[in-house]
């Protein structure tokens, strides 16, 4: 069994060791299954857990999204063992006295989806991103915690205003003219990664 601690607080979940435990994932070696409890104060109860995998490969490997542990970006965790059919009281512990921590690392993002608004620049008006969407390399995608621009209007650059620098008055001289936006996104608990250019011609 894989005691965690997902939000790091002893004030919260079940006390062990000085934290507090509010999820548990309990592996089965005999019969291969895998299912994950959640604490409800007064004991655990099954969690929804759609993402929840395992398999056996030189050991037993399991995955979760974070999304199911309460969103946790980093947790504390220990692992209690017992041998099928023992005593409870034959059991052994990793670590032996504490909590073993982990922060997660957001996979690689593969791709940004910008919200434009409007749809297309024009001479004029104001253009803006509203959004980003990060789309990873496990097809999985979130919004951008955090994201920032850099534009440029017939290869000059042009001043954004707003957040992250990403609201651009347009002059109605920029009719025809390529627009060019740059954005880098962060994933939350990532670092900021910048992305290809966005090559817009102005109406």
């Amino acid at each position: 069994m894989i005691f965690i601690d997902s939000d790091r607080s002893a004030a919260t979940g079940l006390p062990e060791r000085g934290a507090g435990v509010d999820y548990l994932l309990r592996i089965d070696a005999t019969t291969q299954q895998i299912s994950l409890a959640r604490w409800i104060g007064t004991g655990f109860e099954t969690a929804p857990a759609t993402t929840l995998r395992g398999t056996w490969v030189n050991g037993y490997v399991a995955g979760v999204h974070r999304s199911e542990l309460g969103g946790t970006t980093a947790f504390t965790f220990f692992v209690r063992t017992r041998l099928q059919g023992s005593a409870s009281a034959q059991f052994d512990l990793a670590p032996a006295d504490a909590f073993f921590p982990y922060a997660l690392s957001p996979p690689h993002i593969e791709a940004i989806r910008p919200t434009f608004s409007p749809a297309a620049p024009r001479a004029g008006s104001a253009f803006r991103i509203n959004s980003v969407q990060l789309v990873f390399e496990t097809a999985e995608s979130e919004t951008a915690a955090a994201f920032t621009c850099r534009a440029t209007l017939a290869g000059k650059r042009i001043r954004g205003t707003g957040r992250g620098g990403c609201t651009f008055k347009l002059p109605k001289s920029a009719k025809g003219k390529r627009f060019v936006i740059t954005m880098t996104a962060t994933a939350a608990g990532g670092k900021p990664e910048t992305f290809r250019p966005y090559a817009l011609r102005v109406r």
